[in-house]
């Protein structure tokens, strides 16, 4: 596909192997507005938008609402084809894939235990029942949790892209500190981590950090960093 190419409403959908009425529809939520609308009314889309609407379909197959997904990508593309930003996009619909992958595996497990446990003992264990009932009633829970992840991921991507200030809101931050050598470090609500993770070098070796979040989600972020 070349850059500069347009498309009509119907070959941008027949390309896309989506109905018309779905990109219209997008349109009106404001979605996935039109690259250009000529003069006869006719929108036409651009390469840039594939990937705009290859990103609203794997958000909306993860689970968030449209209202969601329009404050994810209100921002993409609003200075024409970015690679940068396409890169971006792609990098956080893997980890929530992924992380929904690593659920789908949690859940296989316990299938394959409980279903394990029956036919050897042909009797049912109704604590291992109970125990497979909450793993598989946690994947609303676990949408939760990775959608306020990757939206405090993006928030703090779109900062660090934009923001005109030299020194970092989390080195900012760290600055007002009271120095923290020797001391023991309780952070409640800790978000990815961020803050200590912009200023690993500069935190004291004998210092002790514990970082909770009420959010699994970003739990697992802030132990990856």
């Amino acid at each position: 596909m070349s850059q500069g190419k347009t498309y009509t409403s119907g070959q941008f959908a027949k390309m896309a192997n989506v109905s018309i009425r779905t990109i219209r529809y997008y349109d009106k939520q404001a979605l996935l507005k039109p690259s250009k609308v000529g003069q006869n009314g006719y929108r036409f889309y651009t390469d840039s938008d594939f990937a705009k609407l290859q990103k609203i379909l794997s958000l909306k197959y993860l689970g968030f609402s449209l209202d969601e997904i329009r404050s994810i990508t209100i921002n993409d593309g609003s200075s024409g084809y970015m690679p940068a930003s396409l890169q971006e996009s792609l990098q956080l619909q893997l980890m929530l894939v992924r992380k929904k992958m690593e659920h789908l595996k949690r859940i296989e497990q316990t299938l394959t235990e409980t279903a394990g446990l029956m036919k050897a003992s042909q009797a049912v264990d109704w604590n291992e029942i109970l125990h497979l009932i909450h793993i598989t009633s946690m994947e609303k829970t676990l949408v939760e949790q990775y959608k306020n992840a990757a939206n405090i991921s993006i928030r703090i991507a779109l900062h660090r892209r934009y923001s005109q200030n030299p020194v970092s809101w989390f080195q900012w931050l760290y600055s007002l500190m009271e120095p923290l050598k020797g001391k023991n470090v309780l952070e409640l609500g800790c978000g990815n981590g961020e803050l200590w993770f912009a200023n690993r070098e500069k935190l004291p070796r004998d210092g002790k950090f514990c970082l909770s979040d009420i959010s699994e989600g970003m739990i697992e972020d802030a132990q990856a960093k």
